[in-house]
This record gives structure tokens, C-alpha cells and sequence, in this order.
């Protein structure tokens, strides 16, 4: 091999060394880069697995939350078929007269009071109902006025019986009233 070709090889490897050592700077260079960037995808890997974990646990406790609410979901089921079509404006005084009617006491006034909102049972609200009902000596007897009063609740679930007074009837000197104070929980 004469001068020139080995000149000129020596001028190709020259330039590649050059290119090599060039690469090799330029890589170096980008390795401290790509481990900044490896280190911060790893915190971000850490912080989803948190969050991911965060995620499961609350689905964990609604899922606990909704199995304990199956039994109150189906109960209020059970009370919604319960109920008469309408409004309950209208068919709880007509079942509280239809009630007392059966144990041969008649309804002298039912009156709604107020409502209020149930937010934790969504759709339903709670009605007051006053319930006026006369005593007269030819009236029904007191044992059958108790048991009327502790039925409706057994026969109408929905319904509790607040208070029960008997008074003196301010309509009649000398007669006495039963007054009842009813609490519903209803369909809105």
C-alpha cells in the first residue's frame, strides 16, 4: 500500500474517530437526561399506584355501603307497593277514617299539619296528621279505642302514632275527644 492510500485511510478513520468521539459526547450527555426522566416516571408510577389504591378502597366502601343498603332498599320496596295510588293528601285521611270505622269510631277531623323533606330517603317525605275522634257514652268502649290506635301502626307500616291524648270536647260540655297526632312517611 503507498502513501496516499494510507494518507486517505488514515483520514477516513480520522474522520470516523471523529464522528464516534462526537456520538459517544453527544449520548454521555443524554444519559443524565434520561435518567432524570426515568427517576421522575417512576414518581409519577408511584403517585398513580397511590391514587389507584386511594380509588379501590373508596370502591370498597361504597360497594360495602350499597350491601348494607339492600335491606333498607328492599324494605322501602316493600313499603311502596304499600301505599295507595295518589296523593297521600288524599288517601290517608280516607284510610285513617276506613281504620277507625271498623272498631265503630267515627273520624270527627283529620287534619295535615306539615311536611318535611327526608334527604336521606330520596323520593319520600314526612307527613303530620292531627286526628280528631269523639267519645260518647254510646260510643265505643275504651279497650276497643286502645286497640284501634295501636293497630293502624300494625296494619299501616308507614305510620306511627306521635302522641294520644283524651281531652274534653270543646264542641260538646260534658263529652271527651281522643286526639292522635300521626307521623307518615310517604311517596312525594
Amino acid at each position: 500500500m503507498g502513501p496516499e492510500k494510507l494518507w486517505a485511510k488514515l483520514g477516513v478513520f480520522a474522520a470516523c474517530s471523529t464522528v464516534l468521539a462526537a456520538t459517544l459526547v453527544i449520548h454521555a450527555s443524554a444519559i443524565p437526561s434520561l435518567r432524570e426522566q426515568e427517576t421522575k416516571a417512576l414518581r409519577n408510577v408511584s403517585a398513580l399506584n397511590e391514587r389507584i389504591g386511594g380509588a379501590q378502597k373508596t370502591i370498597s366502601e361504597i360497594l360495602a355501603q350499597e350491601k348494607a343498603a339492600g335491606p333498607v332498599r328492599n324494605e322501602l320496596k316493600r313499603l311502596h307497593k304499600a301505599f295507595p295510588e295518589g296523593s297521600a293528601t288524599v288517601w290517608l285521611p280516607a284510610l285513617t277514617k276506613e281504620h277507625f270505622e271498623r272498631f265503630g269510631i267515627a273520624t270527627r277531623r283529620i287534619h295535615l299539619n306539615g311536611t318535611e323533606d327526608k334527604p336521606g330517603i330520596p323520593g319520600y317525605e314526612r307527613g303530620y296528621w292531627s286526628v280528631i275522634l269523639p267519645i260518647d257514652e254510646a260510643g265505643p268502649k275504651p279497650a276497643n279505642l286502645f286497640i284501634a290506635v295501636a293497630e293502624i301502626e300494625q296494619r299501616n307500616p308507614f305510620v306511627r302514632v306521635l302522641d294520644f291524648a283524651i281531652c274534653p270536647d270543646p264542641r260538646n260540655p260534658g263529652g271527651r275527644v281522643v286526639s292522635l297526632n300521626l307521623s307518615a312517611l310517604v311517596p312525594k
